[in-house]
């Protein structure tokens, strides 16, 4: 996902296809014609390197993952971003918003020296205002943060 997309709240889906054999793929017809799509992509590039991969359409130029879950964080992000995407919630505590599917996820933090974020932990809202449990769970986790950072 670029940061743009993410930013943007522009649904991506990725689709690892690296062991699908044939019969599988057959029985998934739009996957099918995606794949098929990006073979097609490939043989018309100008591109000789994006050429010769025309013969594997069902893996990435690529191969970028995590084996463990991760939040993305645009890098064009900065201290001024702001609502939908971020909030204060007063004493430089802010808010990371996004929505997974019905949920509403938050992820709260802080800046540090030269607009450097710090997460301090994350949470699905269940209410209209973010609980100040939270809030304050990010004032301690900030003051502890900079108590060791001395």
């Amino acid at each position: 996902m670029m940061g743009k997309d993410l930013i943007d709240r522009k649904l991506r889906y990725c689709l690892w296809l690296v062991d699908i054999k044939p019969e599988e793929l057959n029985k998934m017809p739009l996957v099918r014609k995606r794949v098929e799509a990006v073979r097609e992509f490939r043989l018309a590039s100008k591109n000789q390197a994006t050429q010769r991969k025309d013969d594997r359409p069902t893996l990435f130029d690529e191969r970028v993952e995590s084996p463990d879950n991760y939040i993305a964080v645009p890098v064009v992000s900065s201290a001024s971003l702001r609502e939908p995407y971020s909030k204060p919630l007063g004493d430089g505590i802010f808010e990371l918003r996004t929505q997974f599917s019905s949920d509403i996820a938050r992820v709260l933090y802080f800046f540090i020296i030269n607009n450097r974020a710090v997460l301090t932990h994350g949470f699905i809202k269940k209410t209209q205002k973010t609980p100040p449990e939270e809030i304050n769970r990010a004032k301690r986790y900030r003051k502890d943060y900079l108590q060791r950072s001395v």
